[in-house]
């Protein structure tokens, strides 16, 4: 997902001290360990999301998703099993297929197949630049790299037959607020908007797009990104859920991969006013056995509307998913565990699960 950090008043909201301040480590300073203040309750989170332990479970993740792909292809070659076979195609390639439906799993990007561990870091240890511009510009630099294991993993699918699609919330408009980025400040960004602004659905100008300071769009940028990285993609096999248009939930996307789809709305591919020329999609319908994810949101939205206690508690119902269909990429640093636990009262869900209460 495109990292919607949480911003900076996100610190009064939730009515924290830096308990990190007053903490040493290897020197005798009770300052903090950001220089800037406001980044200082990603510390502890942005460390854990360098650690080894953190690097390991990213890889028993890709290990499981692996085990689920091998077991199907044994499916496959089973003449017990009908349903499941191989389709070969004239150039000896080979699709995986169940009762007549190609056979696909639906991956996220952002800290799910690509490690945004570096743009954190440089946020928290450099008082770096939280913004979508710069945000694209770390994307395109060679500080974006995979996760230990994922190339591999989304590899070993292709060899299987299995269709990959990316489905991300990067999206285009290059107006979030942040810090003056590394070329051009806030206010000039906004001052150059023209032809290129978003147009929301109501009609509302939202803001001058990616493309506009770039000259390419988030869409442009991931497929170049990702086959720099050695990921095997398409056209046909990347969806861009433009969030700032059609909302973060990407269970439209999911439903036309599995369902088919029609010319599906599928991000911006040049300077324009509104989503009209944004690329479209056409597919067939998918049988789709393993979703990537490392937000709740990219497995379904049975959990957006519940509280923090509630979501944490209904995870119960999809045990038999989690580790065989959906496989979870851990991820500390910002996303929907900030937002529940935000929405819920940080104090509040302490106090909730304080054994001394």
């Amino acid at each position: 997902m495109l990292r919607n950090f949480v911003k900076r008043s996100l610190i009064e909201l939730l009515g924290l001290v830096v308990i990190l301040s007053g903490l040493t480590i290897g020197t005798s300073s009770a300052a903090g360990f950001s220089p800037n203040p406001s980044y200082e309750y990603l510390v502890g989170s942005t460390i854990w999301q360098l650690s080894a332990e953190n690097q390991a479970l990213m890889q028993q993740a890709f290990t499981a998703a692996r085990g689920r792909i091998a077991e199907l292809a044994l499916r496959c070659a089973d003449s017990a099993q009908p349903d499941w076979y191989y389709e070969e195609s004239l150039d000896g390639t080979k699709r995986m297929m169940f009762q007549g439906r190609p056979v696909a799993m639906i991956t996220d990007i952002d800290d799910t197949l690509v490690d945004g561990a570096h743009y954190t870091a440089d946020i928290v240890g450099a008082d770096g630049d939280m913004n979508n511009v710069a945000f694209a510009r770390f994307v395109l630099s060679d500080g974006c790299t995979a996760l230990p294991g994922a190339v591999e993993f989304i590899c070993f699918c292709a060899a299987q037959g299995v269709e990959v699609y990316y489905v991300t919330n990067r999206y285009d408009q290059g107006y979030k607020i942040g810090q003056a980025d590394s070329v051009s400040s806030y206010e000039d960004v906004v001052g150059s908007a023209g032809a290129g602004n978003y147009i929301a659905q109501d009609g509302t100008e939202i803001g001058t797009t990616i493309y506009q300071v770039l000259g390419k769009s988030f869409y442009d940028i991931t497929l170049e990104t990702m086959t720099k990285l050695g990921f095997p993609i398409d056209d046909e096999h990347l969806i861009v859920n433009d969030s700032k248009l059609n909302g973060e939930s990407k269970e439209y996307a999911r439903q036309a991969i599995q369902k088919g789809c029609t010319d599906y709305p599928n991000g911006q591919r040049e300077e324009c006013a509104n989503a009209d020329c944004a690329r479209t999609l056409t597919c067939a319908a998918h049988e789709v056995v393993l979703l990537l994810g490392d937000q709740l949101g990219d497995f379904t939205d049975y959990f957006a509307d519940m509280d923090a206690v509630s979501r944490a508690k209904a995870t119960e119902e999809y045990a038999d998913k989690w580790g065989a269909e959906w496989i979870v990429l851990p991820n500390a640093v910002y996303g929907s565990a900030f937002n529940a636990a935000l929405g819920y009262g940080v104090p509040k869900l302490f106090t909730n699960y304080a054994y001394t209460k």
